[in-house]
């Protein structure tokens, strides 16, 4: 064979490595999608009307092809719930029919007669369950069909908004089921509309805080500038509880400058959170008669004393005090105390008179300095729960009230009684309705927003720290009876958390697990979603299994009916539905331990494929059907690790989710924290809860250095550069990448080579240690070399699209790129080329021999600490590699063709 010429060489090697390179810089390698463009209204011609015209996909839907006989489509056009809809709007539907053509016989009986038939289709179009639209289709092809929208906009569905698109060809069954329709995402959606003025309830929360929408979720949490601990708690239970009823879909943005204009700030939904003084915004509201509980200046003095801690079957002795300390004279004073739930006898001195379950003493004048006292007792009210009891007293100067005091006693078994005298928190109080609010009390306002219309204020306060804290838990879990209603509420207490750690049996029911028994009809595909927990440090052996009764139709086709199942997305099992399983059916499968997910809840899923002879049968149809029994088991044999198998980030959010209402994690703060560390606390805070099965979260937090208590009872999340967190400066021999003591530099002791590296450069840090003070917890490191190296550490960290890269126990983040290591295992060849993607400003100055940092070691275990950490090689494209490899291959093919139909035809030349 004739060699192939240097020219031709070359041209081939341009080919395939030109191939190489469009495949590498082809917009299908992408790893970040285009950004969906927002609609943005556009003033009408009506009275204050605004119009808006909404593609399919702004909600990010897809092309949805229907095939035949029967094809559905649900979409949720998600608007906000203020929107009143106008007449005029149009819905338009760019859809293509395809019906493959059959011959058919007029006549059997002759069979003569051959014509071409064409299947009819009908589409049917419903909003909200309301049949707004039906056409035939006769002809193939494209159509746009124009469907005006109802001049009464259909009313929500558990409030959403669906359009539906129903499917149904008639005609033959060997025609009608290769039929189909393709609905495309560039159909659209016209709406005329007005904003509504908000409809605020709390029992709606977290609306409108967060609504499935085509408009971005975001809220500015409002901190007071010098925000102490408990402030800051507040905060974080609020962001968790967004996080989890969001699934972390709503932006949290932290501010802690509330001297600028108000308002400007809040260009979207904001939650202010403090007390009346350390919050300028909450006295800013008041001052402008915004707030519904408002505050109040007390006058006269009020004080209580009384029982801070008895025993629940002691008698109750209150003392009450009103002293006159203004130089005139005090007219028409009266004393008000609410009895506590359960009170039914009591004395009161001097004589008091009873309305409702309120005891009223008329004090009438008080002279300058002179004072009025009272005296309630009752016995404890007797409860399965002690817990505490408040004692509220109100002095009202006529029907206006002017002071309040309130006293908490606690009741227990074994408590050292003691005596408490009441002193004013603050300067104000909250009244709402003539009533004043319990001192003690955490306050939850819910108002429209007065500098940004269609956005709403969620106000949590208290007179204390503690009733803030109050406040913000409440609101970061999901109560259920009685619930908030309305515009206010007031929490009394919390109860301790009923979270408690159940063992998980070896072997568990369906029903255990609190599942009934289910059952499925009609033709298609069905899904059954089973969870259950896995403790962490769990891992499955061999001898785990999942063991699946049911039974089914005898009418089902065995050849298109099975059952498949999956755990945690992984296929374990599979089994066609015939007569053989038709009444006592059984299926087994293995739980293979790389697919369980210890620590968090695990998935089962039963994808059941139901399916008649008849393939035009109505798919809704009765004969078809399976029934899941509930005594279905799990057998969960496993073998147990310790804490040291989850210490790399390969396992986030693990273990910080291990105690699923975050009450062992504590977030690590600065002294004086900005509002970018705070910001970046409350968004991980929000991505954690988002991965738990939990209502109610209490994650901590810690303003500079750390109790010892702290220290070994808490995972650790230590946020903020080096320089300001001294948390993370009392770690850093520890960590994977330390930096330079004193500053925010890194000393670059993992490779073998050493960049210069610029001054102002931003590189953000994720670095994962067991903690140095307590071998049952961790430390993750949320740091960096510059403010906004901590912000690209953070956004890596919480962003789910990014955040399944995580890997090993250290990763460098800058610009949205990561590069990840365990310790010791940076190599210099291969490593290189990454470091200089991420660094292109970097140079090499010298090369540094790898030191491993220390690994954090409690003294009691020091001596039997082994090192067990994997290197890791990244690929950042793998479903490239086939691409280019085959790519090439073709274009030698090609050439190789092309070279061998040019000899032959040379050398038919020559021998002509």
């Amino acid at each position: 064979m004739k060699k192939i010429s240097r020219p031709l060489y070359r041209l081939m090697l341009s080919i395939i490595l030109g191939f190489g390179f469009f495949s590498l810089t082809h917009p299908g390698a992408a790893q970040t999608p285009a950004p969906t463009p927002s609609p943005t209204p556009v003033s009408d011609t009506g009275d204050q009307a605004l119009s808006i015209n909404l593609a399919l996909a702004d909600w990010g839907y897809e092309d949805v092809v229907l095939t035949g006989p029967y094809g559905y489509a649900a979409y949720d056009i998600g608007l906000p719930l203020h929107w009143k809809i106008l007449p005029g709007g149009l819905i338009t539907l760019e859809v293509n029919y395809v019906n493959t053509e059959r011959a058919r016989l007029v006549s059997p009986q002759t069979g003569t007669g051959f014509v071409t038939y064409f299947a009819i289709a009908n589409i049917q179009v419903q909003l909200n369950e309301v049949l707004i639209y039906q056409a035939n289709l006769t002809e193939p092809g494209p159509h746009t069909l124009s469907i005006p929208i109802p001049d009464v906009w259909p009313q929500r569905i558990s409030e959403r908004d669906r359009l539906e698109v129903f499917f149904h060809v008639y005609g033959p069954c060997e025609n009608t089921q290769f039929s189909s329709l393709t609905v495309f995402k560039e159909s659209t959606i016209n709406l005329y509309y007005v904003p509504d003025p908000l409809a605020l309830d709390l029992a709606s929360y977290p609306s409108p805080f967060f609504q499935r929408t085509f408009l971005p979720n975001a809220v500015l949490i409002a901190l007071p500038e010098n925000a102490t601990q408990s402030t800051i708690e507040a905060g974080l239970a609020i962001a968790s509880g967004l996080g989890n009823l969001s699934n972390n879909r709503v932006a949290i943005t932290t501010t802690t400058t509330l001297d600028q204009p108000p308002g400007l700030p809040f260009s979207e939904n904001g939650i202010i959170i403090g007390t009346p003084e350390d919050n300028k915004l909450i006295a800013s509201l008041n001052e402008n008669d915004e707030l519904r509980a408002s505050l109040h200046p007390r006058r006269y003095e009020l004080t209580i004393s009384g029982p801070g801690a008895a025993e629940p079957t002691s008698s109750l002795t209150y003392k009450i005090q009103v002293m006159n300390p203004e130089s005139q004279p005090a007219d028409d004073l009266s004393l008000r105390v609410e009895l506590p739930p359960g009170v039914v006898e009591y004395t009161c001195e001097p004589d008091c008179q009873q309305v409702d379950n309120q005891v009223l003493w008329e004090t009438g004048s008080l002279a300058p300095a002179a004072t009025a006292d009272y005296t309630l007792t009752f016995d404890a009210p007797q409860t399965t729960d002690p817990g505490s009891i408040f004692i509220t007293a109100e002095l009202l100067q006529g029907e206006e009230v002017v002071n309040v005091s309130t006293l908490q006693t606690r009741l227990a078994t074994g408590v050292e009684p003691n005596t408490q005298v009441t002193q004013p928190p603050s300067d104000v109080f909250f009244v709402q309705d003539g009533r004043a609010i319990a001192e003690t009390d955490g306050v939850i306002q819910l108002l429209p927003s007065p500098w940004q219309a269609d956005k709403a204020l969620l106000i949590v306060s208290g007179l204390t720290d503690e009733a803030v804290l109050k406040a913000g838990r409440a609101i970061g879990m999901t109560p259920s009876f009685p619930g908030m209603i309305g515009k206010t509420a007031f929490v009394q207490d919390l109860l301790p958390s009923g979270e408690t750690v159940q063992e998980q049996s070896l072997d568990v029911t369906l029903a255990e697990l609190g599942y009934r028994d289910i059952t499925v009809s009609g033709t298609g595909l069905r899904e059954i979603y089973y969870s259950f927990d896995l403790p962490l440090g769990w891992s499955f052996t061999n001898e785990a299994y999942v063991r699946l009764l049911f039974s089914h139709s005898p009418l089902l086709d065995p050849d298109r009916s099975a059952i498949t199942l999956f755990f945690n997305t992984t296929p374990i099992a599979s089994v066609a539905l015939d007569e053989s399983n038709a009444t006592t059916g059984e299926l087994i499968g293995p739980l293979p331990a790389n697919s369980s997910r210890p620590g968090r809840a695990n998935t089962l899923l039963v994808r059941v494929q139901l399916m008649l002879p008849d393939p035009c049968a109505d798919p809704e149809s009765s004969e078809s059907w399976l029934r899941i029994d509930s005594q279905s088991s799990l057998h969960l044999a496993h073998s147990e690790k310790d804490l040291a198998n989850y210490l790399k980030l390969d396992f986030w959010p693990l273990p910080f989710i291990a105690k699923p209402n975050l009450g062992d994690v504590l977030l690590s703060l600065p002294e004086k924290p900005s509002d970018l560390e705070l910001t970046q606390a409350m968004r991980i805070s929000s991505y954690l809860a988002a991965s738990t099965a939990q209502d109610s979260f209490q994650p901590a937090a810690s303003l500079g250095d750390l109790s010892d208590t702290d220290k070994s009872s808490h995972h650790l999340i230590v946020i903020g550069r080096p320089t300001r967190n001294p948390v993370l400066q009392a770690a850093n021999e520890f960590l994977p990448q330390p930096f330079w003591t004193g500053t925010d530099g890194i000393q670059q002791m993992i490779d073998k080579v050493v960049f210069r590296l610029s001054e102002n450069i931003d590189l953000g840090y994720l670095q994962f240690i067991q903690s140095p003070w307590s071998a049952e917890h961790a430390l993750l490191a949320v740091t960096g070399t510059s403010d906004g190296g901590v912000e690209q550490a953070a956004n890596f960290l919480v962003d789910a699209d990014q955040n399944w890269q995580l890997q090993g126990d250290l990763v460098l983040v800058k610009h949205g790129k990561a590069l990840i290591s365990n310790l010791g295992n940076f190599t210099l060849q291969g490593q290189l080329t990454e470091i200089a993607t991420i660094l292109p400003e970097a140079s090499v100055i010298g090369t540094a021999t790898p030191t491993p940092a220390q690994t954090p070691v409690p003294p009691a275990q020091a001596a039997q600490t082994t090192s067990n950490q994997t290197a890791f090689n990244p690929q950042r494209f793998p479903y490239l590699v086939p691409l280019v490899i085959g790519g090439g291959l073709l274009a030698i093919l090609i050439i190789l063709m092309v070279y061998f139909f040019q000899s032959r035809k040379s050398k038919d030349h020559r021998e002509s």
